[in-house]
């Protein structure tokens, strides 16, 4: 019987597991996301939507597939996003373009954003991993946020 991944082997198996996740099995993030969260993962992910404020600009960091933007810019607000994956962001643009909409989706990391100070009212990230915690990616949520951003 095998056993089981601990410690530094279960560490660099989900390395390897969100590496690909992320980029080349990212036609397949939403069947895993809806498998992982036992079918719950829109309503998790609507739960984000009474927290963000319905005027102003929002950032979503980690947008994934693209669709709490999609809901977003479908409402009218003035969405953007930030996303590290060239295969999540095109999934993210092909998303909106099917709707007509504009595509706000930079490429990019959250420790580094490319966008000027005091600009968005709100930041959201739905599914985080551990870089939300990053003293970088703190700074550059503070810096990019507008006084009394949430």
């Amino acid at each position: 019987m095998p056993r089981p991944l601990t410690g530094r082997a279960l560490r660099a198996f989900l390395d390897l597991f969100f590496r690909h996740l992320y980029t080349t099995l990212a036609w397949t993030y939403d069947a895993v996301a809806w498998i992982t969260s036992v079918g719950q993962w829109d309503a998790w992910r609507a739960t984000a939507l009474r927290w963000i404020p319905s005027r102003g600009r929002v950032l979503e960091l980690g947008p994934g597939t693209g669709h709490l933007l999609l809901t977003l810019r479908l409402q009218g607000r003035r969405a953007f996003a930030l996303e590290p994956s060239r295969q999540m962001a095109e999934i993210s643009r092909r998303r909106l373009r099917r709707h007509a909409l504009p595509c706000p989706v930079a490429r990019g990391a959250a420790q580094l954003q490319p966008f000027p100070s005091k600009f968005f009212d709100a930041v959201v990230a739905t599914f985080p991993s551990e870089y939300i915690l990053e003293a970088a990616t703190l700074s550059e949520i503070r810096r990019t946020l507008r006084p009394g951003g949430i």
